[in-house]
């Protein structure tokens, strides 16, 4: 029970967007946190908000990189519910995502893949890789 305390406690102060042009990937490394479960933990002011192009692309990389490490470690695509805040942001400023979304939300690959058919945020897709490796 302490455990999960302390891990609670832990992704609440660490993995929230707290500017809205931070938009970094902070989840732990640990296999015990799902990046699906991050993303359901990030703090959003304002998921209406229009962000800027570079902003858009911090945010796209967000996504490409939960997706990524989802596909490594864990050997299997996770859903993203509709409601939560930072896909919100993501859908507010993409809109046409929404043709992705299924009853019950929307799969990290069907984002990751919309991000890919983008010409112009494949430079973001080979950055991330980068990273990984």
């Amino acid at each position: 029970m302490k455990r999960v305390l302390i891990v609670m406690v832990w992704l609440t102060f660490s993995i929230a967007a707290v500017g809205q042009n931070s938009f970094q990937y902070n989840c732990p490394d640990k296999k015990s946190v799902l990046p699906v479960n991050c993303l359901r933990s990030m703090q959003v002011r304002d998921v209406s908000l229009q962000l800027t192009v570079g902003e858009r692309h911090q945010l796209c990389r967000l996504f490409i990189k939960a997706y990524l490490v989802t596909i490594k470690e864990y050997k299997q695509d996770y859903l993203l519910d509709p409601t939560v805040p930072i896909y919100q942001l993501f859908k507010a400023n993409f809109p046409e995502i929404r043709k992705d979304e299924a009853e019950g939300g929307i799969f990290l690959e069907k984002i990751y893949k919309f991000i890919e058919a983008k010409p112009e945020y494949q430079k973001d897709i080979k950055t991330v890789r980068k990273t990984m490796q």
